[in-house]
């Protein structure tokens, strides 16, 4: 028998011609299930993946007091939609560190993967890696399985530590009245966001 092939949700029929005198009784059994299902015709609604394996036609019948036995098999295979397990972790790195992103998934036929970031692809296999991540690399990937089938996708937000770095300042002497108020500025950008802290002449901490 040749191979039978159905999506799930479809209907697996199997069909087992036989011939004998007398008529042979027939029974289909599916490989390590333990059980069987009398008749020539096995059918099942609502096909699962758990439904893929080997199915075995068993014919029988009685000849001059001697068992005639005679078996013929099938593989049944399932088409399913891919599925991501588990969902992979969002990360928080540093920069320079390495950075790997791992998508696992299921699905028949074999679902091909991609990563993007920010909509743009990325990686065109199950894994993303950089050898030494910087912080353009931050933001939200997404893991792409898709098959004949349909597909499914996952995201992934990575965060790139890196230190402070001054944005902009006041660079030049500044002077005030006394008791006025004194404006200074200084902005620092960093992930996380950097605390700022004013020391006044002599290393006290305003």
């Amino acid at each position: 028998m040749q191979n039978t092939t159905v999506r799930a949700g479809e209907t697996i029929t199997l069909t087992c011609a036989v011939a004998g005198n007398p008529t042979p009784s027939v029974s289909w059994s599916k490989a390590g299930s333990g059980h069987s299902t009398s008749g020539n015709v096995f059918t099942k609604a609502g096909a699962t993946k758990a439904d893929t394996g080997q199915y075995v036609c068993t014919a029988v019948n009685t000849v001059t007091g001697n068992t005639q036995t005679r078996t013929a098999s099938t593989y049944v295979i399932v088409k399913y939609i891919p599925s991501i397990l588990p969902t992979p972790p969002d990360e928080t790195v540093n920069e320079t560190d390495s950075l790997k992103l791992t998508c696992t998934s299921d699905g028949y036929p074999a679902p091909t993967v991609t990563w993007s970031r920010d909509g743009v692809v990325v990686s065109r296999t199950s894994v993303y890696y950089s050898n030494s991540v910087t912080r353009s690399e931050a933001g939200t990937y997404t893991c792409t399985a898709t098959n004949e089938m349909g597909s499914d996708a996952t995201t992934v937000q990575v965060t790139v530590n890196y230190k402070p770095e001054m944005e902009s300042s006041t660079n030049r002497d500044t002077s005030s009245w006394d008791r006025k108020v004194l404006s200074l500025q200084c902005k620092a950008r960093g992930v996380p966001s950097p605390h700022i802290t004013w020391y006044k002449p002599g290393g006290q901490p305003i």
